[in-house]
């Protein structure tokens, strides 16, 4: 994680305003993910995006799942393989037992051993090739 802004932050920073879904370019561009600020009357804006409903309707279940904390991440080093990710090495899962490095579904980790981190860092910067590497598995 390389910046950490509130959604306001990251709706008003110009240099993310191209992360704002626009329907008039291409595919990928419908899918911006900075569609989240809030209104003068201090309620959230949740804009047309494939997070709303048809028409730019609000989808409130999204909007409370994806502003439970009002922060945005970004990082500059990263891999995105979409539909086509690589396997995660077996020793790096198998070390953790009950836990996996990559949860089955939407969640995270942050408590990990130092050492374990270093094997992870190390896996992750051996691989060749950065930023966006495929394409969603939904397209």
């Amino acid at each position: 994680m390389a910046e950490k802004f509130t959604f306001q932050e990251y709706w008003d920073d110009p240099r993310f305003t191209g992360k704002r879904p626009n329907f008039e370019a291409s595919l990928s561009h419908a899918y911006g993910d900075n569609i989240y600020h809030f209104a003068e009357n201090g309620e959230w804006i949740q804009e047309d995006s494939h997070h709303s409903f048809a028409g730019g309707q609000l989808n409130s279940a999204n909007l409370q799942r994806d502003t439970g904390a009002d922060a945005v991440l970004v990082g500059h080093d990263y891999i995105y393989w979409g539909g086509a990710a690589i396997d995660i090495p077996s020793d790096l899962n198998s070390e953790l037992e009950t836990d996996r490095l990559y949860p089955p579904a939407r969640s995270h980790r942050s408590n990990f051993d130092p050492q374990f981190i270093k094997k992870v860092d190390d896996w992750f910067i051996s691989i060749v090739g950065r930023g966006l590497q495929g394409r969603p598995a939904s397209w």
